[in-house]
């Protein structure tokens, strides 16, 4: 696989670097809209605080599993690429499944009632996945699973291989407990206990998370917390950037729906609902930028033809790179629990 570009080589009207509260650094190309344009998305960045509007659990998104008829699919697209990562979260219903250790290689066997044929898949939560159809008895299953595996194990390696290193990519773990390092905005951070001396709530700062020292010592408000935070930060960031473009591509968006969706990072349904995941916010502001803008333009247009992509192109030309950056990023982005 190519290296990912850097964040840095991607945006040319977004904020490229997100650090706390400043240190935001804007590429201009000397057009006067590009320069407006930026300077409203470095407010997007810089004004967004801890005090954003609270996300109402239940606006959870559908998943592809759960159904999602009447939603722009927004998870394959003619032009090549798919915006969508399979990273389930453990609230989110799955098949029945056992983990069994075999000398090749460990996997987790799944029973799904939609399976037709057996198939190994890579969840980059988990590990190997072997699906089988839930027909097939357990002695059956595990015998065709471990001898189709010793088949693959050139794949399984390699593939397993590339998704710890892109789980690896941004220098974080994921563990949001005090002493963790989660991405956000593309930036590796440094979860921490606030001084004595802060007054509020979560903060940034200087490439660390604060965490005000009441809660500091329940692991399980630390995480809480700071996924509401989270959220919240999302819903503010997603709310400015769309307030930048949506007058720009003559849309009008009806509602923000902020979610951890498993399949896809957001989609557009035709009552104007802008459905996206909150990891938006952890990955380079860039990415979020570019999920914003394909987001719109489904309401411009509903598939992935000529006439969507021209309408993304205009207002984001570089929308296919920031994507297969966010793909690559995937892993690292979805490990944050």
């Amino acid at each position: 696989h190519d290296d990912a570009p850097s964040p840095e080589t991607i945006g040319k009207c977004t904020a490229d670097r997100v650090e706390g509260e400043v240190g935001e650094r804007i590429r201009r190309d000397g057009e006067s809209d590009e320069e407006r344009r930026a300077a409203k998305l470095l407010g997007a960045w810089a004004d967004h605080r801890e005090e954003g509007e609270v996300v109402d659990e239940r606006e959870e998104d559908r998943t592809v599993n759960s159904g999602t008829l009447g939603t722009a699919e927004c998870c394959r697209g003619s032009a090549g690429y798919a915006h969508v990562y399979s990273i389930a979260p453990s609230h989110i219903s799955r098949p029945a499944c056992d983990t069994a250790a075999v000398s090749l290689r460990s996997y987790t066997l799944i029973r799904s009632p939609r399976a037709r044929r057996l198939s190994l898949r890579i969840n980059p939560e988990i590990g190997l996945e072997a699906v089988v159809p839930e027909r097939l008895g357990e002695e059956r299953a595990r015998r065709e699973v471990e001898a189709f595996i010793a088949t693959r194990l050139a794949w399984v390696d390699r593939s397993l291989a590339e998704i710890a290193r892109r789980r690896a990519a941004l220098g974080t773990d994921g563990r949001m407990e005090v002493g963790g390092v989660i991405p956000y905005a593309g930036r590796a951070h440094t979860i921490v206990v606030a001084p004595s001396s802060h007054r509020g709530g979560i903060a940034i700062a200087n490439g660390e998370i604060l965490i005000p020292t009441v809660i500091a010592r329940d692991p399980e408000r630390v995480r809480m917390r700071l996924n509401s935070w989270l959220r919240r930060r999302a819903r503010a960031v997603a709310e400015q950037m769309i307030n930048v473009y949506a007058p720009e591509m003559r849309v009008e968006p009806q509602r923000i729906r902020i979610g951890d969706q498993s399949t896809r990072w957001g989609s557009a349904s035709p009552d104007g609902t802008i459905s996206l995941s909150w990891r938006l916010v952890l990955a380079p502001p860039s990415c979020f930028e570019a999920v914003i803008v394909h987001e719109l333009a489904h309401l411009r247009s509903r598939g992935h033809g000529a006439r969507f992509r021209a309408v993304v192109e205009r207002h984001c030309p570089d929308e296919l790179v920031r994507m297969r950056l966010l793909q690559r990023l995937a892993p690292a982005l979805g490990a944050v629990r």
